[in-house]
């Protein structure tokens, strides 16, 4: 930047981050990160004002702007541009076919692998492939080139190596659909009910359930209650009776 900053926001980047821009006293202005598949950019200042003047003006205008969009090209920029073989990939479901869509650059059908098995590869058009994969287990697979590619390591290789190496791409698995659409179980509300419970609606959170929460909560207190200074007065109080009452029937004889 070729204007000074008067103030950012305290964050704290996650261990990962690349901290691409920071103050003398190295606090972060912008950091990125990757989170799954996709990518993560914080810009920490603005031009808002800070004790009367603002953090950094000179951001939204001239060369220091470029900050901003080249942040923005970079989150959201399509990262297999420049490579032979393009993969349009959804998010997979567990035990559900996926539809990949390939252009390939190249002539011929593309050879590829997922998760050390070949792919099945139909020709759609010129340059323009489809296949039909099935994950089995939940998280992240691999798209391959070559099988060799896959058998690399069993962790997703950094963005360095990647774009170095680019003949893997990771895909993402979640759970099946059965999953999302469960819904609620229509004895859920009877059977609340028929054990003391209550069902509550958003405009509940800061009356009802505070009242109810005040009133209704019981609180088990053990308190320890000491008795020998009870006996101790008893046994005094006997021996007391029996002294007065031996002494007076001595004096009676």
């Amino acid at each position: 930047m070729q204007h000074d900053i008067y103030g950012y926001n305290e964050v704290t980047p996650k261990p990962e981050a690349n901290r691409l821009v920071i103050t003398r006293l190295g606090k972060p202005i912008v950091s990125v990160w990757r989170l799954g598949l996709g990518r993560v950019a914080a810009i920490t200042t603005d031009n808002g004002l800070g004790n009367g003047a603002p953090w950094a003006a000179s951001l939204y205008s001239g060369n220091d702007s470029l900050i901003i969009t080249r942040t923005l090209n970079w989150a959201v920029a399509d990262t297999e541009m420049s490579e032979g073989v393009q993969l349009k990939v959804p998010d997979l479901k567990i035990s559900q076919p996926g539809r990949i869509l390939i252009t390939s650059g190249e002539a011929g059908t593309p050879e590829l692998y997922f998760d050390k098995k070949p792919m099945e590869i139909t020709s759609i058009g010129n340059n323009m492939y489809e296949s039909y994969v099935t994950a089995d287990t939940f998280g992240l697979h691999k798209i391959s080139e070559t099988p060799l590619e896959v058998n690399l390591t069993d962790e997703l290789m950094s963005e360095t190596s990647g774009i170095k190496n680019a003949s893997w791409r990771p895909v993402a698995a979640n759970r099946p659909d059965e999953y999302t659409y469960v819904g609620e179980n229509t004895l859920f509300r009877t059977t609340v009910l028929e054990n003391g419970g209550k069902i509550y609606t958003n405009g509940d959170v800061y009356s009802r359930i505070v009242e109810d929460a005040s009133t209704s909560t019981q609180k088990k207190i053990l308190t320890k209650v000491f008795y020998t200074k009870y006996f101790l007065a008893l046994a005094f109080l006997i021996y007391l009776i029996y002294t007065l009452h031996h002494t007076y029937n001595t004096r009676m004889k």
